[in-house]
Parts: C-alpha cells; sequence; structure tokens
C-alpha cells in the first residue's frame, strides 16, 4: 500500500478515537468507566498520529522515531484497557492505588526509551533498522525492551480477557449483554496483537482492533445503564445492611467489612486495622462486664458492656463448592433493647435466666409472704463467690458464666425443698428457710460446702463461696437480718483469704 493510502487509514482511525473521547466526554454525569476509557482512547489516538507520523515522514531519516514513539501509547493504553475491565465489572477493590502506579513503569521507561536516540539500541538492535520496513522491525531487528514492553502489553491484554470471561458467567443473563461486548473488544484486542507480532507483521491489525474495540465499547457503555445499577446493587447491599458484618478468611484474618462494621468499631474504640478478627474479640471480652454463651450454640455469644448495651456475635463458616472451609462471615447486631425485654421477662416470671434460680423480685415477694403467715422463725443464708473476677480476667467470661451456673447447682442441692432460693445479684445467692432453726441454717452451709469440695478439680476454676448465716423470730425487720447475714459472710470471706494468704 502507498504512504498515502496508510495515513488515510490512520487518520481514519484517529477520528474513531476522537468521536469516541467526544461523545463519553459530553456526558454529563462522568464516572471512573468514564475516564478510563477517555485515557485509554486517548493513548489510541496517540498511537494513530504515531502511525501518521511514520507514514507522512517516511522518505526521511527520523521517521522511525514516530514508529517508537508509538509503543509508548500502545502500553498505555492497554494499561488503560485493563483499568477499564477491572471498573466495568467492579473490581476496583481489588487493585489498589500503588499497584496501579507500579503498571506505569513499564510505558514511562518506552516512552524514554523511544524519546532518546542514545537508547534506540534497546528498542531496535541497530541504526540499520532506519532504512527497514516494520515488518523487518518486528520479526529481526526487534531490541530486547521491546520484547519487554510487547510481553507486558500481552499479559494485560490476556489478563483482561481472562476476567470478562470469569465475570460474564457470574453476572444474570438478562445483564450480560454489554459483558459480552466487554469480552468481544478484549477478544478482538488480543487476537489481533498476536497476528501483528506473530503471524503478518507487516500489516498493522493491532490499530485496527484496538479502534474496533473502541466502537464496542462505546455500545457497551451505552447499554450498561441497568448493569452499572446490577453492580451497584450488589457493592452497596453489603454496606446498606444495618447489621455489622465482617468476612474473613480461613485464618481468621479480615477480608472485608460493611460500613455498619466500620462505624461500630469506632463507637466502640476499637482500633483497625487489626492482623486477625481474634484481636477485635479480645478487646471485646476485655471492655464487657459479662459475656454469655448462648444456650444454642448457633445464636452465639452476648457481650455485656459497661454503658449497658448488649451485643451479639455469631460466626457462619463458608464453604467452597468442595464443602472446606473457605473462611467465615461474622454477624454482630445491637441487642440491648431484646436483652432489656428478656430481663424484665425474667423479673416478671420471677427466674433468674443464668442458673434458673428464682431472682431478687420473687424472692422478696416470698419473704412477705412468709411473714404475713408467720412462718417465724426466718432463716436466711447469704452466699458471696469467691474468686468470679479471677475467673472472668484469666479464664473468660464464658467460663464465668459457668461458675456461677455450678454455684447455683450447689445451692439447689444444698438447700430443703420448702426453702427459696434465688440470685440476688452478679456473684451472690440467698436462701430463705420458713420455720427454720439454727441448726437448720448451718445444715445447709455444711451442704454447700460439702458440695464445693466433691466437686473441686472438675473444673478450670476453684469452687468457693463465704457463706453468712441469720434467724428473724418476727421482732426485727427483714432488713435488719438480711444485714446481719451479709456481715457474716463478708468475715466468712476475709476468712477465707487469710487461710489462703498463710497456705501461700
Amino acid at each position: 500500500m502507498s504512504n498515502w493510502l496508510m495515513m488515510s487509514i490512520y487518520l481514519g482511525i484517529a477520528v474513531i478515537f476522537v468521536v469516541g473521547i467526544a461523545i463519553i466526554a459530553m456526558r454529563k454525569e462522568k464516572g471512573k468507566q468514564e475516564y478510563c476509557f477517555i485515557f485509554t482512547t486517548s493513548m489510541g489516538l496517540g498511537w494513530a498520529l504515531c502511525m501518521v507520523g511514520y507514514y507522512a515522514s517516511h522518505s526521511c531519516s527520523w521517521s522511525m522515531r514516530f514508529y517508537g514513539y508509538q509503543l509508548f501509547f500502545i502500553a498505555l493504553g492497554t494499561l488503560g484497557w485493563f483499568c477499564y475491565v477491572i471498573q466495568f465489572y467492579g473490581l476496583s477493590s481489588y487493585l489498589p492505588v500503588r499497584v496501579v502506579v507500579a503498571l506505569f513503569a513499564i510505558p514511562l521507561w518506552t516512552g524514554i526509551v523511544a524519546v532518546f536516540p542514545a537508547f534506540n539500541r534497546y528498542l531496535w538492535r541497530s541504526l540499520r533498522v532506519l532504512q527497514t520496513t516494520p515488518a523487518h522491525i518486528v520479526k529481526a531487528d526487534a531490541g530486547p525492551w521491546f520484547w519487554v514492553h510487547f510481553y507486558y502489553v500481552l499479559f494485560l491484554l490476556v489478563a483482561s480477557l481472562i476476567i470478562a470471561i470469569i465475570q460474564h458467567h457470574k453476572i444474570e443473563q438478562r445483564f450480560r449483554f454489554p459483558s459480552f461486548l466487554i469480552l468481544l473488544g478484549s477478544a478482538i484486542t488480543v487476537m489481533t496483537t498476536g497476528i501483528k507480532v506473530f503471524v503478518q507483521p507487516q500489516a498493522n491489525y493491532a490499530t485496527v482492533g484496538r479502534a474496533l474495540s473502541v466502537i464496542i465499547l462505546l455500545g457497551a457503555m451505552a447499554k450498561n445503564k441497568e448493569m452499572n445499577l446490577y453492580f451497584l446493587a450488589q457493592e452497596n447491599a453489603f454496606n446498606c445492611i444495618d447489621r455489622v458484618m465482617f468476612f474473613l478468611d480461613h485464618k481468621k484474618s479480615i477480608v472485608t467489612m460493611n460500613a455498619a462494621a466500620a462505624k461500630w468499631l469506632e463507637l466502640q474504640e476499637i482500633s483497625y486495622p487489626k492482623k486477625t478478627f481474634l484481636e477485635i474479640e479480645e478487646a471485646l471480652d476485655r471492655a464487657a462486664r459479662r459475656v454469655e454463651i448462648c444456650e444454642d450454640e448457633d445464636e452465639g455469644k452476648d457481650y455485656y458492656l459497661p454503658n449497658g448495651e448488649v451485643y451479639n456475635l455469631q460466626d457462619k463458616c463458608i464453604y467452597n463448592e468442595k464443602e472446606e472451609t473457605m473462611g467465615y462471615c461474622i454477624y454482630i447486631t445491637n441487642e440491648t433493647t431484646n436483652r432489656k425485654l428478656v430481663d424484665e421477662l425474667d423479673q416478671f416470671s420471677g427466674m433468674d435466666g443464668l442458673t434458673g434460680l428464682a431472682n431478687r423480685r420473687f424472692c422478696n415477694l416470698e419473704i412477705e409472704r412468709m411473714i404475713g403467715e408467720k412462718q417465724f422463725p426466718i432463716g436466711v443464708i447469704i452466699g458471696d463467690v469467691n474468686d468470679l473476677k479471677k475467673a472472668n480476667d484469666e479464664l473468660g467470661h464464658a467460663q464465668g458464666d459457668i461458675l456461677l451456673r455450678v454455684m447455683g447447682e450447689a445451692v439447689i442441692y444444698s438447700s430443703p425443698p420448702k426453702s427459696v432460693r434465688c440470685r440476688i445479684g452478679g456473684d451472690e445467692f440467698m436462701i430463705v428457710l420458713p420455720k427454720a432453726t439454727a441448726e437448720d441454717c448451718q445444715e445447709v452451709v455444711r451442704s454447700l460446702r460439702a458440695f464445693m469440695q466433691d466437686n473441686q478439680g472438675k473444673y478450670e476454676f476453684p469452687l468457693s463461696m463465704a457463706l453468712g448465716t441469720a434467724l428473724n423470730d418476727g421482732s426485727t425487720g427483714m432488713e435488719t437480718t438480711i444485714k446481719i447475714a451479709d456481715g457474716l459472710m463478708y468475715a466468712d470471706k476475709e476468712k477465707i483469704k487469710a487461710e489462703r494468704n498463710l497456705s501461700a
């Protein structure tokens, strides 16, 4: 073909690029996709204009410089195409900015090598290349950097095609048409580039392929409003969920989290990023005044914070097609209102939810009933669990809850059926005996201590409870009797501490 004909072809290709840029530039609302398109098409325009310059000055000694300049635009245009495909499929979060910056290194060095004649030996092996044809350059005289540049371009193009193939099959059938166009454009670009270098270097099919790809991209962008909404819905749905969500890998390192999770971490004053989610759990353990494992293991565990809020944490395994664990999804929900309702129901039902004993409200009602029925003397036994804080701090709140449940069992086992057995505080228990004697009260105390002695060593924590007893014969108020029993209990606690110090 004559130089004039080739100039006309490349000018026509340049016009296609200019029209594509103008169409997208005139859009009122432009996002990252549009800017990636403008960038890659502008680089295509630079490529076409270099070829126009090459054929326009073909008889000049420096015409080959235009042939070298085009490589700079080819590399940058390919990087733009790769970034466009990433943006099109909503995968930008997987391509950090630092990676994109690093990918600019080869195109920029290609530009430097092309501009400065001293570096021409890296693009072309000898100066006689100035008198050769493009075919001869590609087949015989291409220098080492040319091949670095070429494989860089080929790698990005093939990567774009693979991404398009994988993502195309993940999209719902009705949204696939724009994706099909991207797939077609990627295939054409890879095919024409391969033909240019390996099959028929005399014809620059790669430029024509890039022009066709730009036309296809325009068609895809005209049809992808619904598909964009589809991707946005997928991306934003995660962030629109009110429930706090973390996704972890198989090592429990945090892969991603939604906006609610980031806000929740900020409210809890937990610094992020953390290496693993276990560090966040440990921070919660330290901050919580109590942690309870739900009766149903699938319901996770509750964290009772000092400010009165209660958070439920559940984790669900994520499996692959082979049913192997790939990672975990962590759900955290604010259960403050629900737990308050449960506590209120416990109050009205008269039961303590953790131990199954009566609660303080029910105990007070029973004491009033005994007084009304004059079931004097009324015996009162106050018990306070030793080492609960130590169990919580060293073994975890879950073990602390087990300790309280075991002590609840001890109270039930050691007291007669006619007694009222209740948990009146965090680690405080009370047994009320109608028509009791001092010996009856002491018998309960002996039975409690025997239970703890018999079961010592069965748990990770020691079983110990300070105890105090008192009798009310009706001559004083029950508040005074409870106060006396409470004082004796504290005296017993000090005695236990002193015995431990002596044995240590």
